[in-house]
């Protein structure tokens, strides 16, 4: 499912990369946009998720979204109100959230639509910028094209709806999701991606992972005509900086974290957990968590887990995208130039390690990857 591309015979060391403004080729690694609707086109319902510990399959839940009321885009706020009172908020986007139902022709298309006032754009370019970032790296199969509207104080975050059940699925039935559905391969390289590279704090909440069932979207992302696929959603949290663990991460998750701490989820976190607890206590307690992509490769690997070889031409090519990354981390402001110019920037200190990994010859394992490549530092 993962095309790992021909042997790279050179990398760039990040230490040498420096962003420099100018402009970018958002078609350079083959990124195909899906087109949105403009938001007055749609009809809108709440964003219904089931409760956590429900199970609910993909039919039964488009028959629960099927049956919402829908109103205006001008109606949106009110018109929704008496679904809202009948369903326990699910998600922290619970009042900002909503599903966009978009008739064209005899099809009707489903999007995801969040409003950011103006002070949470931040975490709206997070999510935007993430996208872009994945094609970069290898992983765009897996990443949900997205979109953003400004409407005076109000950005409107808007991708296409997958059909599928959350992460949760994969943990309560792992045998389901047999390699067939996702590599062991990609599974890894996802884990690199978004854990270690992006520093995605939030990777024990199994709902950022969607299963997809026969979504016709899933195939549209992959470019083929056949079979499912796992979809990386809400990365509001990636990327780390003060703002975003001041406002929203410690707020969220209840962490104990204050400034100059290194930031929960980045490959300076698992240094240190790693320097107090030893590597093998920390990956045991890291393949514990209930992160669908770790849970998978345990369920399959078993004991053997963390030993798993990780493809070094898909590793060579998350280096050498370096670059590119920066610029779209500049280009959507997640942020500053300052920052991205910084040696401490966390993806590039995470960057480095890898770029480290890579250059001492050895095989890199699972279990590299999740120390942060401690060794390699």
């Amino acid at each position: 499912m993962v095309n790992l591309g021909r042997r790279l015979s050179q990398l760039v060391n990040p230490a040498t990369v420096r962003f420099q403004s100018a402009s970018i080729d958002f078609g350079k690694f083959g990124f195909s946009a899906i087109k949105h609707p403009p938001l007055e086109a749609m009809r809108y319902s709440m964003f219904a998720i089931p409760h956590h510990e429900s199970f609910m399959s993909a039919t039964d839940y488009d028959k629960l979204l099927a049956g919402l009321t829908r109103v205006s885009f001008a109606e949106k706020e009110t018109g929704v109100f008496d679904d809202r009172q009948r369903y326990e908020a699910t998600t922290a986007n619970f009042e900002t959230m909503w599903m966009g139902w978009h008739d064209v022709g005899d099809k009707l298309h489903r999007y995801v639509v969040k409003r950011y006032p103006k002070e949470k754009w931040y975490l709206l370019q997070r999510d935007i910028a993430s996208v872009y970032c994945a094609v970069a790296l290898g992983v765009g199969e897996f990443a949900v094209k997205s979109h953003y509207y400004i409407r005076g104080e109000d950005a409107y975050f808007v991708r296409r709806f997958i059909r599928g059940v959350d992460g949760l699925h994969a943990i309560n039935d792992p045998q389901k999701y047999s390699p067939a559905f996702v590599s062991n391969d990609a599974l890894a390289l996802l884990f690199v991606a978004y854990r270690v590279l992006k520093g995605d704090p939030d990777a024990g909440n199994p709902r950022n992972v969607v299963l997809a069932d026969n979504s016709k979207v899933g195939f549209e992302m992959a470019g083929t005509s056949k079979g499912p696929s796992l979809v990386m959603v809400d990365n509001e949290t990636t990327f780390a900086n003060n703002q975003l663990f001041l406002d929203r991460v410690v707020p969220m998750m209840g962490i104990q974290w204050k400034p100059n701490d290194p930031f929960f989820g980045s490959v300076g976190w698992r240094h240190e957990e790693v320097q107090l607890v030893g590597a093998s206590k920390f990956i045991d307690w890291q393949l514990s968590l209930e992160d669908p992509l770790l849970f998978l490769l345990k369920s399959r690997l078993g004991p053997a887990t963390a030993d798993y070889e990780l493809p070094r031409p898909a590793l060579e090519k998350m280096v050498n995208s370096f670059g590119d990354v920066l610029k779209y981390l500049n280009y959507f402001k997640v942020y500053t130039q300052q920052e991205v110019a910084s040696s401490d920037l966390p993806i590039r200190v995470a960057t480095q390690c890898l770029y480290n990994a890579l250059n001492s010859g050895k095989k890199l394992t699972l279990g590299d990857a999740i120390t942060g490549f401690n060794q390699y530092r």
